[in-house]
């Protein structure tokens, strides 16, 4: 129920943003600009770690809000996501914990809970996603691809405010995922946690840059340097939210359309510019 802010933390929020960096670089390098990239952060559409308590907290009454608080906690303490924080982040999880409480003695919008929950969660998973295991990795990828295609379909705005929640609010997944969603999303985000090597290095630029050239020379193909240029400034007026999707979700099919061991190495670079 919970994801992140996607520029602020470099993944998801996050599940199709790219750099706008990498993007304009790969257009002079489609052009013959060898120029060295101005990267910015990267996001992929992950959604850390559901809490499906949360709808019903908000709206009881007030003298019944601090037993609400103990089921909150029963839930977490039962849920794989946050079992795999309690484990490998317990920081986070304190974070959360006394976030929720302030949330409740003040009545925030459910929708203005979901979408801080999801950056604290996405503060770490992003920071850990790019030395995950390569399963994980492309697991998480694949993960927000579906995502941002179930949103995409709906017809509306979401997949857009999904991606870029801080531009025009969030969404509350509930409307949009169902639980096995919730629950595929919240055992790949223990599967990043569990997974992650600190000591894990990362591939160089050029070894991305191989399997991300052609790609975003598809992209530009595709949807035209102008359309692709929207990347660097989402919330301009006259942005096509529609069309910012599309290229997201193409971007993140290219990649793993390559051998695992490819798009693993261009996700982990990709992913670790924004830390």
């Amino acid at each position: 129920m919970f994801g992140i802010d996607w520029f602020s933390v470099g993944v998801a929020a996050g599940c199709g943003a790219v750099a706008a960096g990498v993007a304009s670089w790969v257009a002079g390098k489609v052009a013959g600009d060898k120029a060295k990239p101005a990267v910015t952060a990267v996001g992929t559409a992950i959604l850390f770690g559901a809490l499906y308590a949360w709808a019903n907290l908000t709206i009881i009454a007030q003298h019944e809000r601090q037993k609400a608080l103990g089921e909150f906690d029963a839930l977490v303490a039962a849920h794989p996501a946050y079992q795999a924080l309690a484990e490998y982040a317990p920081e986070t999880l304190d974070d959360i914990r006394l976030y929720v409480q302030v949330a409740v003695a003040e009545d925030h919008d459910p929708v203005r809970v979901e979408n801080s929950i999801r950056q604290m969660l996405g503060n770490v998973v992003a920071s850990r996603l790019p030395q995950a295991s390569d399963a994980a990795v492309l697991d998480a990828i694949e993960l927000a691809v579906d995502q941002m295609s179930l949103l995409h379909a709906a017809g509306d705005d979401s997949c857009f405010r999904y991606l870029f929640p801080s531009v025009d609010g969030g969404i509350r997944v509930l409307d949009y995922f169902s639980e096995d969603m919730m629950q595929r999303d919240a055992e790949s985000t223990r599967r990043v946690l569990a997974t992650y090597d600190p000591g894990r290095k990362l591939p160089s630029q050029d070894q991305a840059m191989a399997v991300l050239e052609p790609v975003y020379a598809d992209l530009f193909a595709t949807y035209g340097a102008e359309t692709v240029a929207q990347f660097d400034n989402v919330d301009a007026p006259g942005t096509d939210r529609t069309q910012l999707c599309a290229m997201s979700i193409d971007l993140y099919r290219g990649i793993l359309a390559n051998t695992e061991e490819d798009a693993a190495r261009a996700l982990r670079w990709l992913l670790g510019q924004g830390g």
